[in-house]
Protein backbone atom coordinates (compact mmCIF):
# COMPACT_ATOMS: atom_id res chain seq x y z
CA UNK A 1 0.00 0.00 0.00
CA UNK A 2 1.39 3.43 -0.94
CA UNK A 3 0.50 6.91 0.10
CA UNK A 4 2.13 10.11 -1.20
CA UNK A 5 5.67 10.33 0.07
CA UNK A 6 5.51 7.28 2.33
CA UNK A 7 5.69 3.53 2.08
CA UNK A 8 3.46 1.73 4.55
CA UNK A 9 3.56 -1.90 5.54
CA UNK A 10 0.90 -3.87 7.38
CA UNK A 11 2.78 -6.35 9.54
CA UNK A 12 2.01 -8.87 12.21
CA UNK A 13 3.78 -7.79 15.38
CA UNK A 14 5.21 -10.12 17.98
CA UNK A 15 4.49 -10.23 21.68
CA UNK A 16 5.92 -7.45 23.79
CA UNK A 17 5.48 -4.82 21.08
CA UNK A 18 8.45 -6.04 19.07
CA UNK A 19 7.18 -3.79 16.30
CA UNK A 20 8.23 -0.84 18.41
CA UNK A 21 11.74 -2.25 18.82
CA UNK A 22 12.11 -2.91 15.09
CA UNK A 23 12.37 0.76 14.28
CA UNK A 24 9.06 2.25 13.04
CA UNK A 25 8.54 5.95 13.69
CA UNK A 26 4.79 5.51 14.02
CA UNK A 27 2.52 2.48 14.31
CA UNK A 28 -1.12 1.85 15.14
CA UNK A 29 -2.83 -0.69 17.41
CA UNK A 30 -6.47 -1.49 16.65
CA UNK A 31 -9.09 -1.85 19.37
CA UNK A 32 -12.15 -4.10 19.08
CA UNK A 33 -15.38 -4.06 21.03
CA UNK A 34 -18.01 -6.79 21.43
CA UNK A 35 -20.97 -5.81 19.24
CA UNK A 36 -23.17 -8.83 19.91
CA UNK A 37 -23.51 -12.60 20.26
CA UNK A 38 -25.43 -14.66 17.72
CA UNK A 39 -27.02 -18.05 18.49
CA UNK A 40 -29.36 -20.39 16.61
CA UNK A 41 -33.13 -19.91 17.22
CA UNK A 42 -33.27 -23.11 19.26
CA UNK A 43 -30.75 -21.68 21.74
CA UNK A 44 -32.83 -18.53 22.18
CA UNK A 45 -35.95 -20.58 22.80
CA UNK A 46 -34.23 -22.85 25.29
CA UNK A 47 -31.89 -20.42 27.11
CA UNK A 48 -33.63 -17.07 26.69
CA UNK A 49 -32.29 -13.74 25.53
CA UNK A 50 -28.64 -12.70 25.57
CA UNK A 51 -27.62 -10.04 28.08
CA UNK A 52 -24.45 -8.02 27.40
CA UNK A 53 -22.39 -6.11 29.94
CA UNK A 54 -19.22 -4.04 29.51
CA UNK A 55 -16.76 -3.23 32.30
CA UNK A 56 -14.01 -0.69 31.60
CA UNK A 57 -10.94 -0.25 33.80
CA UNK A 58 -7.66 1.57 33.30
CA UNK A 59 -5.98 -1.64 32.13
CA UNK A 60 -8.59 -3.35 29.95
CA UNK A 61 -12.20 -3.65 28.83
CA UNK A 62 -14.11 -6.78 29.78
CA UNK A 63 -17.17 -7.98 27.88
CA UNK A 64 -19.67 -10.39 29.42
CA UNK A 65 -22.59 -12.17 27.78
CA UNK A 66 -25.08 -14.31 29.62
CA UNK A 67 -28.18 -16.38 28.95
CA UNK A 68 -29.78 -19.30 30.72
CA UNK A 69 -26.86 -21.59 29.87
CA UNK A 70 -23.61 -19.68 30.32
CA UNK A 71 -22.03 -16.48 31.52
CA UNK A 72 -19.03 -15.91 29.24
CA UNK A 73 -16.49 -13.14 29.73
CA UNK A 74 -14.16 -12.27 26.86
CA UNK A 75 -11.19 -9.93 26.93
CA UNK A 76 -9.48 -9.15 23.60
CA UNK A 77 -5.73 -8.91 24.20
CA UNK A 78 -2.78 -8.12 21.93
CA UNK A 79 -2.29 -11.67 20.64
CA UNK A 80 -5.25 -13.66 21.97
CA UNK A 81 -8.79 -13.57 23.35
CA UNK A 82 -9.08 -14.49 27.02
CA UNK A 83 -12.21 -16.46 27.89
CA UNK A 84 -13.87 -17.23 31.21
CA UNK A 85 -17.04 -19.32 31.02
CA UNK A 86 -19.41 -20.12 33.85
CA UNK A 87 -21.86 -22.96 33.35
CA UNK A 88 -25.17 -21.69 34.75
CA UNK A 89 -26.97 -24.97 34.18
CA UNK A 90 -26.87 -28.34 35.92
CA UNK A 91 -25.74 -30.12 32.73
CA UNK A 92 -22.14 -30.39 31.59
CA UNK A 93 -21.03 -28.30 28.61
CA UNK A 94 -18.45 -29.47 26.08
CA UNK A 95 -16.52 -26.76 24.18
CA UNK A 96 -15.89 -28.22 20.71
CA UNK A 97 -12.59 -26.54 19.85
CA UNK A 98 -12.02 -28.32 16.54
CA UNK A 99 -15.35 -27.05 15.24
CA UNK A 100 -14.66 -23.48 16.34
CA UNK A 101 -13.05 -20.73 14.29
CA UNK A 102 -11.99 -17.12 14.27
CA UNK A 103 -12.95 -15.03 11.23
CA UNK A 104 -10.26 -12.36 11.08
CA UNK A 105 -10.41 -8.77 9.91
CA UNK A 106 -9.86 -9.86 6.30
CA UNK A 107 -12.77 -12.36 6.50
CA UNK A 108 -10.44 -15.36 6.57
CA UNK A 109 -11.77 -18.25 8.69
CA UNK A 110 -8.98 -19.50 10.95
CA UNK A 111 -8.71 -22.64 13.04
CA UNK A 112 -8.37 -21.85 16.73
CA UNK A 113 -6.43 -23.44 19.55
CA UNK A 114 -6.80 -22.93 23.29
CA UNK A 115 -4.06 -22.28 25.81
CA UNK A 116 -4.15 -25.77 27.26
CA UNK A 117 -2.63 -27.24 24.08
CA UNK A 118 1.15 -27.70 23.80
CA UNK A 119 2.90 -25.88 20.95
CA UNK A 120 4.01 -29.12 19.29
CA UNK A 121 0.40 -30.35 19.24
CA UNK A 122 -1.39 -27.29 17.80
CA UNK A 123 -2.06 -29.07 14.50
CA UNK A 124 -3.50 -32.16 16.21
CA UNK A 125 -7.15 -32.82 17.04
CA UNK A 126 -8.19 -31.10 20.26
CA UNK A 127 -10.11 -32.83 23.01
CA UNK A 128 -13.26 -30.87 23.95
CA UNK A 129 -13.07 -29.04 27.25
CA UNK A 130 -15.76 -30.06 29.75
CA UNK A 131 -17.37 -27.41 31.94
CA UNK A 132 -19.31 -29.15 34.70
CA UNK A 133 -22.64 -27.64 35.77
CA UNK A 134 -22.12 -24.73 38.14
CA UNK A 135 -18.35 -24.54 37.48
CA UNK A 136 -15.96 -22.05 35.87
CA UNK A 137 -13.57 -22.55 32.96
CA UNK A 138 -10.82 -20.12 31.89
CA UNK A 139 -8.47 -20.25 28.91
CA UNK A 140 -6.95 -18.23 26.06
CA UNK A 141 -7.95 -18.54 22.41
CA UNK A 142 -5.51 -18.03 19.52
CA UNK A 143 -5.71 -18.65 15.76
CA UNK A 144 -3.36 -21.52 14.96
CA UNK A 145 -1.67 -19.70 12.08
CA UNK A 146 -0.63 -16.90 14.46
CA UNK A 147 1.70 -19.26 16.30
CA UNK A 148 5.19 -19.62 14.86
CA UNK A 149 8.46 -21.28 15.84
CA UNK A 150 11.62 -19.24 15.25
CA UNK A 151 14.56 -21.64 14.79
CA UNK A 152 17.15 -18.87 15.03
CA UNK A 153 15.90 -17.95 18.50
CA UNK A 154 14.76 -21.46 19.44
CA UNK A 155 11.48 -20.08 20.71
CA UNK A 156 7.77 -19.94 19.93
CA UNK A 157 5.99 -16.64 19.36
CA UNK A 158 2.34 -15.68 19.02
CA UNK A 159 1.71 -12.92 16.49
CA UNK A 160 -0.74 -10.10 17.06
CA UNK A 161 -4.43 -10.85 16.75
CA UNK A 162 -5.02 -7.77 14.58
CA UNK A 163 -2.84 -6.19 11.88
CA UNK A 164 -0.39 -3.48 12.88
CA UNK A 165 0.18 -0.61 10.44
CA UNK A 166 3.62 1.04 10.66
CA UNK A 167 5.93 3.43 8.87
CA UNK A 168 9.51 4.58 9.35
CA UNK A 169 8.71 8.01 7.92
CA UNK A 170 9.19 10.61 10.65
CA UNK A 171 7.26 13.73 11.52
CA UNK A 172 3.78 14.79 10.50
CA UNK A 173 4.00 12.89 7.22
CA UNK A 174 4.49 9.57 8.99
CA UNK A 175 1.70 10.27 11.45
CA UNK A 176 -0.77 11.11 8.68
CA UNK A 177 0.22 8.04 6.66
CA UNK A 178 -0.41 5.64 9.54
CA UNK A 179 -3.63 7.38 10.53
CA UNK A 180 -5.13 7.27 7.06
CA UNK A 181 -4.14 3.64 6.41
CA UNK A 182 -5.56 2.52 9.77
CA UNK A 183 -8.91 4.20 9.13
CA UNK A 184 -9.65 1.51 6.54
CA UNK A 185 -10.05 -1.01 9.40
CA UNK A 186 -12.68 0.94 11.34
CA UNK A 187 -16.03 -0.89 11.65
CA UNK A 188 -14.63 -4.15 10.26
CA UNK A 189 -15.87 -7.27 12.09
CA UNK A 190 -13.89 -10.03 13.80
CA UNK A 191 -15.96 -13.08 14.73
CA UNK A 192 -15.28 -15.91 17.16
CA UNK A 193 -17.28 -19.13 16.75
CA UNK A 194 -17.56 -21.30 19.87
CA UNK A 195 -19.67 -24.45 19.43
CA UNK A 196 -21.06 -25.69 22.74
CA UNK A 197 -22.54 -29.15 23.22
CA UNK A 198 -25.15 -29.75 25.92
CA UNK A 199 -26.90 -33.10 26.35
CA UNK A 200 -25.83 -34.19 22.89
CA UNK A 201 -27.17 -31.01 21.23
CA UNK A 202 -24.80 -28.53 19.63
CA UNK A 203 -25.30 -24.76 19.86
CA UNK A 204 -23.09 -22.32 17.98
CA UNK A 205 -22.25 -19.12 19.86
CA UNK A 206 -20.76 -16.46 17.58
CA UNK A 207 -19.12 -13.51 19.34
CA UNK A 208 -18.99 -10.59 16.92
CA UNK A 209 -16.42 -7.89 17.58
CA UNK A 210 -15.92 -4.69 15.60
CA UNK A 211 -12.95 -2.35 15.24
CA UNK A 212 -14.15 0.80 16.95
CA UNK A 213 -10.90 2.74 17.36
CA UNK A 214 -7.14 2.68 17.12
CA UNK A 215 -4.19 4.31 18.88
CA UNK A 216 -1.29 5.79 16.96
CA UNK A 217 1.99 5.24 18.80
CA UNK A 218 5.48 6.65 18.42
CA UNK A 219 8.90 6.30 19.97
CA UNK A 220 10.33 9.37 21.64
CA UNK A 221 13.91 9.76 22.83
CA UNK A 222 14.78 12.40 25.39
CA UNK A 223 17.85 13.36 27.35
CA UNK A 224 17.69 13.07 31.13
CA UNK A 225 19.21 15.46 33.65
CA UNK A 226 22.04 12.96 34.07
CA UNK A 227 22.95 13.27 30.40
CA UNK A 228 21.67 9.84 29.38
CA UNK A 229 19.05 9.16 26.71
CA UNK A 230 15.78 7.36 27.37
CA UNK A 231 13.46 6.03 24.67
CA UNK A 232 9.80 5.65 25.54
CA UNK A 233 6.64 4.67 23.67
CA UNK A 234 3.68 7.01 23.81
CA UNK A 235 0.23 7.37 22.28
CA UNK A 236 0.07 10.32 19.91
CA UNK A 237 -3.66 10.17 19.23
CA UNK A 238 -6.73 7.96 19.42
CA UNK A 239 -9.05 7.74 16.41
CA UNK A 240 -12.61 6.42 16.78
CA UNK A 241 -15.42 5.58 14.36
Amino acid sequence: MRTPGAVLSVIVGMCGFLVACAGPSYWSLLDITLAGVQRPPEAEQRFGEVQLHTLETDDQTTYTMSDGLVRATVVPAYNRIDLTMENLSTDSIRILWDQGALVDIDRQSRRIVHGGVKYLEIQDAQTPSVVVGGSLFSDAIVPVNNIEYLPTLATWITHSLLPVTETKVKGEEGLIAVREASKAYLSRPVRLLLPLEVGGRRFEYVFEFRVNSFDVWRKRTRETDAGTFVTAREVVETVTE
